[in-house]
C-alpha cells in the first residue's frame, strides 16, 4: 500500500499571502484621510460671529462698547476707563471671559497664582493659576500660606508674586 501524501500549501504562497497583506494594511495606513483637516479661519466674523456678538448665559456681552458721544460731560472718564479695559483685555483675555461669568455661575470661585517674573515678562511658562469653583471651607486662608511659602520656596519673592481672590464671593 502506498502512503497517499497530505496535500499542503507550499511555503512559496505563505510567504506571497503574507507579504501582499502586509503591503495592503501598509497601503492603507499610508493613504491621506479625506476627513476636514480642522476649522477654518474666519477672519470677517461673518459664519462664527466676532467678539462684539459674543455673549454669556445671561445675554450680556463680553466686549465693553467704546464711548461714542464725544459731547458727553463724562466722555473723557469713560473713554480713559474703556482705553484701560482694552489694555488690561489684551493682557488677560480669559479674565474678561471670568469677570462676565461672574453674573451667571452661583457657586463661590477662588483664584490661586503664582508668578516668577514680573507679569509683563516674556518668559514663558511664567506661572501658574489655579480656578476653583465650590472650595472647601477656609481653602483660602490655607491656600494663602500655601501660596507664600511656595512662592518663596521656587524664589517668586524676588521679581514675581502670588494672588490668591476670590472672583465669585462666598454667600454669607
Amino acid at each position: 500500500m502506498t502512503k497517499q501524501r497530505k496535500r499542503r500549501l507550499p511555503r512559496r504562497s505563505f510567504s506571497l499571502v503574507a507579504i501582499l497583506l502586509a503591503a495592503g494594511i501598509f497601503a492603507a495606513l499610508a493613504t491621506p484621510s479625506l476627513a476636514d483637516e480642522g476649522p477654518k479661519p474666519d477672519p470677517s466674523g461673518i459664519a462664527t460671529g466676532d467678539k462684539t456678538t459674543a455673549v454669556d448665559a445671561a445675554g450680556n456681552s463680553f466686549a465693553v462698547p467704546e464711548p461714542t458721544d464725544k459731547t458727553a460731560p463724562d466722555y473723557a472718564t469713560n473713554k480713559k476707563a474703556f482705553d484701560d479695559y482694552r489694555a488690561q483685555a489684551a493682557k488677560e483675555p480669559l479674565a474678561v471671559k471670568l469677570a462676565d461669568a461672574e453674573k451667571t455661575i452661583a457657586a463661590p470661585v477662588l483664584l490661586c497664582e503664582l508668578w516668577l517674573y514680573p507679569r509683563d515678562s516674556r518668559v514663558a511658562l511664567n506661572g501658574s493659576g489655579l480656578l476653583i469653583v465650590n472650595p472647601p471651607y477656609q481653602f483660602d486662608q490655607a491656600a494663602r500660606e500655601w501660596l507664600r511659602e511656595l512662592g518663596s520656596a521656587l524664589g517668586a519673592a524676588a521679581h514675581g508674586g502670588t494672588t490668591l481672590r476670590w472672583i465669585v464671593h462666598e454667600a454669607a
